[in-house]
């Protein structure tokens, strides 16, 4: 079924794409500072449709605070170690009954990428299911639903978008939440429970709005 949700403009692409990739980019540990916080929060909160959860909106108020006392730390602490993660950012962490990574549950993520062809990752490299890249694979997704539009090719455009739902609905959506869950109450600074809460927020929204797979 195509959902008439696809007829977004290329702005409205453009804005998750471009707050997509700050999650990213703050989940590869590379947005601590006073600056990259503020982006983070600009680029979330250009997302009118975002705005209208709940969830997501409490979360956006505890990143708005932009306190970044205490912030690497308690990244650390839950994503990076040393020690045992308190939240581990990988699928696999949470969809493998052992809770093990490069399984199964990273593969069948490698395989998605490999269908819109994207190459796999250097032996020895993060994971498949590792958060930020998951996030980037969305974010491209979007980007190429973007181009399509521009040109006018609205089949590749549906194209592009049904990929962007498919992939939220079945690689990223059954264990955001969870993961979450371990984040908000776990983490220790305000921001990163703010995190904790427009995360899933963001993908349950998604992809409520491009309908059932």
């Amino acid at each position: 079924m195509t959902n008439p949700g696809y007829a977004l403009r290329v702005p409205a692409l453009l804005q998750r794409m471009a707050a997509l990739l700050a999650l990213r980019s703050f989940f590869e540990g590379m947005l601590f500072h006073g600056e990259g916080i503020n982006l983070l929060f600009r680029s979330l909160a250009e997302v009118e449709e975002w705005r209208r959860d709940e969830g997501f909106r409490q979360g956006l108020e505890l990143i708005a605070r932009r306190d970044e006392n205490g912030v690497e730390h308690d990244f650390n602490r839950l994503f990076v170690g040393p020690g045992p993660l308190l939240a581990p950012p990988y699928g696999s962490a949470y969809l493998n009954p052992q809770r093990l990574l490069m399984q199964e549950e990273t593969l069948a993520v490698r395989r998605f990428y490999r269908r819109y062809g994207l190459a796999p990752r250097e032996p020895g490299s993060l994971p498949d299911d590792f958060l930020p890249v998951e996030l980037e694979f969305a974010a491209y997704l979007l980007g190429r639903a973007g181009r399509a539009l521009e040109r006018g090719e609205g089949g590749e455009h549906v194209r592009w978008m049904d990929a962007y739902r498919l992939f939220l609905h079945r690689h990223m959506g059954p264990w955001i939440a969870p993961f979450a869950r371990d984040v908000v109450g776990r983490a220790s600074t305000g921001l990163l429970k703010g995190l904790g809460l427009v995360l899933p927020a963001i993908i349950h929204r998604e992809i409520a709005d491009w309908g059932e797979c």
